[in-house]
């Protein structure tokens, strides 16, 4: 499978501009409002990365979400998509390799190793 790097900000300014043009994730974060539930995901990617940093993957796209599971360093996780939550951070909807594991984890735990863009949800 094919891995691009992709670099935080570039992937933020680019959401962001798509968000604030197209009337797109941006808005329907804060529409969220900070909760841990109602956000739609799905699998629409088929990329890959592993944990750079350590830390719990989460029941909504908040580190003050539930937690779901631990996750090491190292483990790795399949993208089904990423939103940008109402503070303007990504964070990717992911299934734990060999495992039927899924819920929200920070893209700054991520190596930042993509399949391009990861798809929005």
């Amino acid at each position: 499978m094919r891995r691009a790097i992709v670099r935080l900000g570039t992937t933020v300014a680019a959401m962001a501009l798509l968000g604030a043009t197209l009337g797109g994730t941006p808005a329907q974060a804060s529409a969220q409002g900070g909760t841990c539930t109602g956000w739609s995901h799905g699998n629409y990617d088929d990329g890959w990365d592993t944990i750079g940093r350590a830390g719990n993957m989460k029941k909504g796209p908040y580190s003050s979400c539930g937690n779901v599971k631990y996750l090491s360093e190292d483990t790795t996780v399949y993208f089904h998509c990423k939103v940008i939550n109402g503070y303007g951070k990504v964070w990717v909807y992911v299934r734990v390799a060999g495992t039927t594991t899924e819920g929200w984890v920070s893209y700054d735990n991520l190596y930042h190793w993509s399949t391009d863009l990861i798809e929005t949800c």
